[in-house]
């Protein structure tokens, strides 16, 4: 059942932040925190009003309403957390951000699909989520007795640098399923995040020689048009072009002409 939440009066929405690529972020190198695996899915997020309801939020927004219907990971997402009395026990102020997955190009087993699978926990202060520590989020996630949430652990915690980081993604192998996109770092002392995606996942073409074609490839394309999709906001060139530029400001800090973005869409034949 999906609950008509339109009448509520909600806080305001605490996105989950944009995470850079290392390769643009090189400072968190020589720090210290976790390695998780990246999930291909859908970013949501959980949280309890002081209404006493629990609602969900995807990228975007709060899941209400016609958004919820507006595709069917939403329903599902949906349908499985208004079944799930237990997420009453959540405090309010606390946002519990996970993936349910429905990966968009990534090969997981199917089992393991349409699932909430934990990310991280954050207490909304003025609009902006401050982060647990990873430990001490599953510490509280597990005394408030949460049910059929799933927690992944890290593959490894410690110092950061760029050789342990490549090995690492030679060597590791997917806990979801044969393939796996790519490692998130985390250094919640400082709330620095960034990621390392794996070569055939990855949304820059690194060997490119114009911006446009190192930036606009077709794994960040589907990515774009998933975001606008859970949106709401009408799929189009224009609208997905400019997704693409906000998306690569905020992950790799390079401007890039919007109609240089149209024209490689519409070379590469990339949309519709």
């Amino acid at each position: 059942m999906i609950v008509d939440d339109r009448n509520l009066d909600l806080p305001e929405f605490v996105k989950y932040p944009k995470i850079p690529y290392v390769e643009n972020y090189p400072d968190i190198y020589g720090s210290e925190g976790y390695i998780f695996e990246k999930i291909d899915g859908s970013l949501s997020q959980i949280r309890k009003i002081n209404s006493g309801r629990v609602v969900g939020g995807s990228r975007a927004n709060y899941l209400t309403g016609e958004k919820a219907r507006k595709s069917r990971w939403m329903g599902d997402f949906l349908k499985w957390m208004h079944n799930n009395t237990s997420l009453y026990n959540i405090p309010e102020n606390m946002v519990i951000y996970g993936e349910w997955l429905n990966p968009i190009s990534v090969n997981y087993d199917k089992e393991n699909e349409n699932k909430f699978y934990f990310i991280d926990l954050a207490i909304a202060e003025d609009g902006k989520p401050k982060f647990y520590d990873y430990g001490e989020a599953i510490n509280y996630l597990k005394s408030w007795n949460l049910d059929d949430i799933i927690f992944l652990d890290p593959i490894k915690k410690g110092f950061f640098d760029d050789y342990s980081i490549k090995s690492l993604i030679q060597d590791y192998e997917g806990k979801l399923g044969p393939e796996f996109e790519g490692l998130v770092l985390k250094n919640y002392n400082t709330e620095e995040f960034a990621k390392f995606l794996t070569p055939k996942y990855s949304e820059i073409r690194k060997q490119a020689k114009d911006i446009q074609d190192k930036y606009v490839t077709k794994t960040r394309i589907d990515k774009a048009r998933r975001r606008i999709d859970d949106s709401g906001v009408e799929i189009n060139l224009d609208n997905l072009a400019s997704e693409i530029i906000q998306d690569i400001v905020a992950e790799s800090g390079v401007s890039v002409d919007i109609n240089a973005v149209k024209g490689v869409i519409r070379v590469k034949n990339l949309f519709p």
